[in-house]
């Protein structure tokens, strides 16, 4: 059975490619996606909005589309999970311009993901300094402890990958799991909670006391299989899991988005770009 699935979405992959796929089983736009998690450990609902992997597409004049519905949502607090540029490209004024907005609405939370990392420490990126000069709150391996409808919250970002974690981003989480509230970590990278990626017990994140983290990164796996889930990652392979949705590892939920573009060229199959918008109970 397996077999007979990997060869079905092999050729799927191929035809997307080939660009053979009819024009209404292409992702257009975007959507919300709305998602309800019970911690049991809130004394009320917090709403979040998450966004990832813009990767300098805009919707809209200034991203006017996005703004306009992150707003009509509502949230209590708005989180960033990285890769809203494009490694290589020196850009990111739209990104700036994008957040500058959101900060009108809600607190902004922003980790860097993969691109960001690359074009700070190979660019010499100044994207988190202007992120922060426009009001948002970059977690470049550090935590803080937020107020949030009477909850106590401790919020904290990693900005690499399992690949690239730090003396830096260990000490920073040796500190953070000591903390007494109710822990939020924002990661670019699932690959923390995914073990064909992270064995290394100095480095994965399963089993540590997180309630819930906010993740992007795998773009819901290009092509969405139903009863199957995400096809394909470079990191992983295929089928890799951890590629959107709420994934409940150990205690931890894992929430992936899907993420609102792309940069890889790779077909994306059944599986729309999204804005997560995620009540905490």
């Amino acid at each position: 059975m397996n077999s007979i699935v990997l060869t079905a979405a092999r050729l799927l992959f191929l035809l997307s490619f080939l660009g053979m796929l009819p024009e209404n089983m292409k992702t257009q736009n975007f959507i919300t996606t709305h998602l309800e998690v019970n911690t049991g450990k809130l004394e009320n609902p917090v709403r979040i909005a998450v966004l990832s992997d813009l990767h300098l597409y805009e919707y809209g004049p200034d991203n006017a589309d996005l703004v306009r519905t992150v707003h009509d949502e509502q949230p209590d607090l708005i989180t960033v999970a990285g890769d809203m540029v494009i490694k290589k490209n020196p850009e990111y004024g739209s990104v700036i311009t994008l957040c500058r907005q959101l900060t009108e609405i809600a607190p902004v939370y922003y980790v860097h993901g993969n691109h960001e990392y690359d074009n700070i420490t190979k660019l010499s990126s100044r994207i988190g300094e202007d992120l922060r000069a426009a009001g948002v709150q970059v977690l470049d391996s550090e935590w803080r402890t937020i107020t949030v409808n009477g909850n106590s919250i401790d919020i904290a970002g990693i900005p690499r990958g399992p690949r690239r974690y730090n003396w830096t981003d260990q000490v920073m989480m040796a500190d953070y799991l000591q903390s007494p509230n109710f822990r939020l970590l924002l990661l670019h990278d699932p690959g923390f909670f995914d073990p064909r990626i992270t064995t290394n017990p100095d480095i994965t994140l399963i089993g540590k006391p997180i309630d819930v983290v906010l993740c992007g990164h795998r773009h819901g796996g290009q092509i969405d299989i139903p009863l199957v889930g995400g096809m394909f990652h470079p990191d992983v392979g295929f089928f890799p899991n951890l590629t959107f949705g709420d994934n409940l590892v150990g205690k931890t939920h894992v929430i992936v988005s899907r993420g609102l573009s792309d940069h890889n060229g790779l077909p994306r199959l059944n599986n729309p770009y999204e804005l997560l918008i995620i009540t905490l109970k």
